[in-house]
């Protein structure tokens, strides 16, 4: 026998280590198995024959932004409106988007709000409400968004109902930030005039 015995087992990697001891991760982006890019690149093509962004087709609200159907704006809108409407009317997944325990008050500002955009929503009326809250507030895949297929009539006129739908709900939003605007602005003069006279 030589003066160096082998031991026992595999041969040890010739790989970075850790100060440990351990192999050293390696941290790589996960893109998927080939189904699901070529789903996301299905449903980040725009209809002009270009790709939006694939990474951003998560919820359908995100799908209908990367591939054209609707802007950055109607995007935001309906996603403020989702969380406001979950905030409210609960959700399944427990997740809370104003804090552990909201106060009061704060549920009330918010269910004020959504009550604004509600009434919005519904003067286009009630298959315009469905369409913006099943897709904004529940995320649910409409026939028409994997598809792309814009040919039927329905489907032509559920994107006309979502996107005047997402365009209220811009309005209802820039009209309260204008209000919140004033508000502010009447506070701030009523301060100096107090402090003028004080």
């Amino acid at each position: 026998m030589s003066k160096l015995s082998r031991r026992r087992g595999r041969n040890r990697a010739n790989v970075e280590r850790e100060p440990n001891g351990r192999t050293k991760r390696t941290y790589g982006r996960d893109d998927g198995t080939p189904e699901t890019k070529a789903r996301r690149m299905g449903l980040a093509e725009r209809y002009d024959g270009r790709y939006g962004d694939p990474a951003k087709t998560t919820t359908p609200l995100d799908a209908l932004e990367a591939n054209g159907t609707i802007t950055a704006d109607q995007h935001k809108a309906g996603e403020a409106f989702g969380r406001m409407y979950r905030a409210v009317f609960g959700r399944a997944d427990g997740s809370k988007p104003f804090g552990d325990h909201p106060t009061d008050d704060t549920m009330a500002k918010v269910e004020a709000r959504l009550r604004r955009r509600m009434a919005a929503i519904l003067g286009g009326g009630r298959r315009q409400r469905d369409t913006v809250v099943n897709i904004c507030a529940y995320g649910r895949w409409t026939r028409w968004i994997p598809t792309g297929n814009r040919n039927r009539e329905g489907d032509i006129r559920d994107i006309a109902l979502l996107e005047t739908g997402l365009n209220r709900l811009i309005e209802v939003s820039q009209d309260e930030g204008r209000r919140a605007a004033e508000a502010k602005a009447k506070r701030a003069a009523e301060k100096a005039a107090e402090e003028k006279a004080a």
